[in-house]
């Protein structure tokens, strides 16, 4: 996969969502948001969109499906090392992560978003790292599946 900073050509719509800090705002913009966990807990190896950064060898992931009046029209994972501050936050069922972190009241910062595009049957994804004030990091990276399009 190539990451870019510039995000690729796609519909205008997606554009306008894809590049907000938010996409639990976004996403709630367009329809009734939720998310559907997939997955939580530990992990070995690293995901083939986090390939090219140094990750810890184990993590702790949460996976969901971004999910528009009940429909997946998208993906995300996040992760962090397993003995991470930042599971605290993951461990959070089925409450959107972006609830969590732009609710109010936390305090780390976030590196630039990246994009690729056509990869594992997503048209677009993005990623990035937040970085909590103890140097503690999150991964997150997020994949739109094509029928976004159809609530745009």
């Amino acid at each position: 996969m190539i990451w870019q900073t510039d995000i690729p050509p796609c519909a205008a719509a997606l554009r306008r969502i894809a590049v907000q800090q938010s996409l639990t705002r976004a996403l709630g913009e367009v329809a009734a948001f939720s998310v559907r966990l997939r997955h939580l807990g530990a992990a070995n190896g690293v995901p083939p969109h986090f390939a090219d950064w140094r990750l810890p060898a184990q993590s702790f992931v949460r996976e969901v499906d971004l999910c528009l009046n009940g429909a997946a029209v998208g993906w995300a994972q996040s992760l962090c090392a397993a003995d991470s501050a930042w599971r605290a936050v993951l461990d959070c069922g089925n409450t959107s992560l972006g609830a969590k972190l732009f609710g109010g009241g936390a305090a780390w910062r976030r590196s630039e978003l990246a994009f690729t595009a056509g990869a594992d049957g997503f048209i677009l994804m993005r990623r990035s790292r937040f970085t909590a004030e103890n140097g503690d990091e999150l991964y997150l990276a997020e994949g739109f599946l094509p029928n976004i399009l159809d609530f745009l």
